[in-house]
């Protein structure tokens, strides 16, 4: 599991499903992209959001960015760690956790995405890049209004 920020970590399916893992973090929240059933620690306190999103460059991440964000932001805010979890934690969580550092953080696309690489030197959002791209600018757009 990677920290990523104090209270946000990404990890892969596999490290998900760890309830030591789950219970060393205090995780309160996970949200899960995941098309294959994964189970996950039965902790009651624990809760899962499931969202079934293909690693593929057609699969649309963009739509969800701000509501995951808020949601990420409301579990933060409440003293909550979160979890947010892919099959090998590279592409999919990466591209959430990069969309949360810009509007939230003030990151940068670049910023973000360099941020997120010195924790998961394996990241690869190269399906989603255009999508945070998108966002960065939409934002940007935002501020000038």
């Amino acid at each position: 599991m990677i920290s990523v920020l104090p209270n946000l970590h990404m990890s892969d399916s596999y490290t998900a499903q760890s309830k030591f893992m789950i219970s060393h973090f205090h995780i309160t929240h996970v949200i899960s992209f995941e098309r294959a059933e994964v189970r996950f620690p039965d902790i009651p306190e624990c809760n899962v959001i499931r969202l079934n999103i293909k690693d593929e460059v057609n699969q649309n991440l963009f739509q969800y960015f701000k509501v995951i964000n808020d949601e990420i932001m409301k579990v933060i805010s409440s003293g909550g760690n979160i979890l947010v979890t892919s099959t090998r934690g590279t592409g999919r969580c990466c591209t959430i956790v990069i969309a949360f550092l810009i509007q939230h953080c003030r990151f940068t696309f670049s910023s973000g995405l360099e941020h997120v690489k010195s924790k998961q030197p394996a990241t690869n959002i190269a399906n989603f890049t255009d999508q945070l791209r998108r966002f960065e600018y939409e934002l940007e757009q935002m501020d000038t209004d």
